[in-house]
């Protein structure tokens, strides 16, 4: 079934769901009749509507931002920094961040990053967040493919969503390590430059 073909009624009661328990595996249990990619269609058109709504109301207060974020940990858990890198619509290098973890998993390092990433955005006024990240598993936790079992991960990813809510609009894409070298270089220069500290 396309979801094209996906009587009003029912895509309102599968959005309503999905806001309620911000859960795709939960929804599709609940709605077996669409699959995965009906309600990722779904979502697309409903964000595509109200993205255009809120651009009809105050286009000239949006500002779009494009963060690059990653996250570093050499060990797994080991030695963890953060970077994150935000652009403007024209690619231009707005700011940059590092920030040292201590020890902790790659999972949570990713997630730091992007806290780091967001809680930057928005002090730089940004109000539309394009974010990039290498991570494929916090990607799809986030867009809600997968549920977060880790408890620990459960806190950073609430952070998360506390931050995006903060935006008019916000979309989330996984991209391979090589589109992420600038946001990887930082985190990794978290890392080497809190070892240099110790060793002087």
């Amino acid at each position: 079934m396309k979801s094209r073909e996906i009587p009003d009624k029912l895509k309102t009661e599968i959005l309503t769901h999905l806001a309620l328990h911000m859960s795709f595996i939960k929804t599709i249990e609940k709605f077996p009749m669409v699959s995965n990619e009906d309600i990722q269609e779904i979502l697309h058109q409903s964000a595509v509507f109200y993205r255009n709504k809120s651009d009809n109301r105050a286009s000239s207060n949006l500002r779009d931002f494009f963060v690059y974020t990653d996250g570093a940990s050499r060990g797994n858990p080991g030695e963890a920094g953060a970077g994150a890198v935000i652009l403007d619509k024209e690619g231009n290098v707005i700011s940059e961040f590092k920030k040292y973890l201590g020890k902790n998993t790659n999972n949570v390092a990713e997630y730091r990053a992007l806290i780091l990433g967001l809680t930057e955005a928005l002090k730089l006024k940004g109000t539309r967040v394009h974010i990039f990240s290498d991570s494929e598993l916090m990607v799809r936790q986030l867009n809600g493919t997968y549920a977060v079992k880790n408890k620990g991960l459960m806190v950073l990813y609430n952070e998360v969503n506390d931050l995006l809510k903060k935006f008019v609009w916000y979309d989330i894409k996984y991209i391979n390590r090589e589109k992420n070298k600038h946001a990887d270089r930082l985190a990794n220069e978290a890392i080497d430059e809190r070892s240099d500290d110790q060793t002087n």
